[in-house]
Formats: structure tokens, sequence, C-alpha cells
């Protein structure tokens, strides 16, 4: 093997990688594998954290109805317990949820919820807060006006 040591195999001289460019695409791939794995674990760890995000808007009110539209835009089923509705930091009392509560919505679905008082009824002309509040202590509040 002593005569191929610097002389030309097949026309050219055998040469190998200098020890700096082999140290730095060591690096390199080392890093590249370090910043796969942590994209990986990260990918993990958001399957495991499911969310609860809700979307609350008046669509129509009136002075015995409001209606509000629910999104459930996290990625997790929400269960709504219960509706408060004040006006100027006062519990509005004789409301009717209809559909009755709790109710779930499932991730990405959409839910409407009326919320009645007949006697003596919203105030024509006033804004009532509405809070919409789910089984893991979550509060959703919207704040809506009573046309009149």
């Amino acid at each position: 093997m002593e005569w191929m040591r610097g002389k030309p195999v097949l026309g050219r001289k055998r040469s190998g990688i200098s020890p700096v460019v082999a140290t730095v695409i060591l690096v390199a791939i080392t890093i590249v594998i370090a910043l796969a794995f942590s994209f990986w674990v990260s990918g993990l760890l958001t399957a495991f954290q499911q969310t609860e995000r809700l979307e609350v808007r008046a669509i129509t009110a009136n002075n015995t109805n409001i209606l509000i539209r629910i999104r459930n835009v996290g990625s997790n089923a929400v269960t709504i317990d219960s509706i408060t509705v004040t006006q100027a930091g006062t519990v509005v009392t004789g409301i009717t949820n209809i559909p009755s509560l709790p109710r779930t919505i499932a991730p990405g679905g959409i839910a409407d919820q009326n919320i009645r008082r007949t006697a003596p009824g919203f105030t024509p002309g006033s804004s009532y807060d509405v809070t919409v509040i789910t089984s893991s202590g979550n509060t959703y509040p919207v704040t809506v006006f009573i046309p009149g």
C-alpha cells in the first residue's frame, strides 16, 4: 500500500477532508437532529394539551330574548354549565335558558343559546353583560345592547 500514498489514483491525487471541515459537518448534523427531535417532542406535547376556547357573540336581542352564538374554537369539547346576565353589576333574575343547560359543544361546533326573560323583560336602550361559564370554570363575557 506504500505505493498508493501521494500517488494519483485513476488520474487524481487521493486526499481526505480536513479535520475542520469534518467537525463542521458533524456539528451541523447534530444541530439538525436536535431540531428535528425538539419539533417532534413539541408536537407530542401539543397533542396532549387540550385547549378550551370559546367565541361568544350576540346575534339578536329584544325586550324578551337575547340570542347568542357560541363557537368552540378550542381543541377540546366544552360543557356550558351556566349563563349569567348582569346589568350595571347586578344579576338579572327571571332568566330561562333555551335549550336548558348544561350543554356540550364539540370542537369546531357552533351552538345558539336563547336567553329569555318574560317578566319584566329586558329594558330597551340598555346594555346587559352575558357571561358563559364552562364546567372548567372559564368565563366568556359578551355585552348585549337591547335596541329600543
